[in-house]
């Protein structure tokens, strides 16, 4: 749960009001560019640095400065490199699936040219058998697709669960 933060007293005084070992985090209105955040945030900064010129040319020896990101980019920036390296992983284990898919429907397609080469004869058209495979390929699809929707589902549901519903 997040709290806002109050200040007592003290912490207000112009003495306190340079502790440099504050985080901050806010949320931008859904208009508003990190970059225009920035620039707001500089004005700021040196409006205070005019009010206070006993700390100035502290602040400019420290390379004091205020930084904007987003909260996403500071959060993952020291495991981004992981991060690719798992997502290559999971891409490359759903190519294998993939290609297991592909080899079972034509081992499947294999088995089944005695039936094509009979329908074949009996007059069936080559577009005819290849829309029975292609709408067969697609139900197949389709139903693996919606498969994997219900385990997500429940998975989510179940993770849920776990934790805790205020995750």
């Amino acid at each position: 749960m997040w709290v806002p933060f109050a200040f007592e007293p003290k912490q207000t005084t112009d003495d306190a009001r340079h502790d440099n070992s504050w985080g901050m985090m806010a949320r931008l209105k859904p208009s508003v560019t990190l970059a225009y955040a920035q620039r707001r945030i500089d004005a700021l900064n040196k409006s205070n640095i005019e009010r206070f010129p006993k700390l100035r040319k502290l602040l400019e020896e420290a390379r004091f400065q205020t930084r904007v990101a987003a909260l996403k980019d500071e959060l993952v920036k020291s495991v981004r490199p992981i991060l690719y390296l798992l997502q290559a992983a999971v891409a490359f284990v759903l190519l294998i699936g993939c290609v297991n898919v592909a080899n079972l429907m034509l081992v499947r397609s294999n088995i089944r040219m005695k039936e094509m080469a009979i329908r074949f004869s009996l007059g069936a058209g080559r577009w005819r058998l290849a829309r029975q495979l292609l709408t067969e390929s697609v139900m197949l699809a389709a139903l693996g697709g919606l498969g994997g929707v219900l385990v997500g589902f429940a998975r989510r549901k179940c993770s849920h669960r776990w934790r805790g519903a205020s995750v």
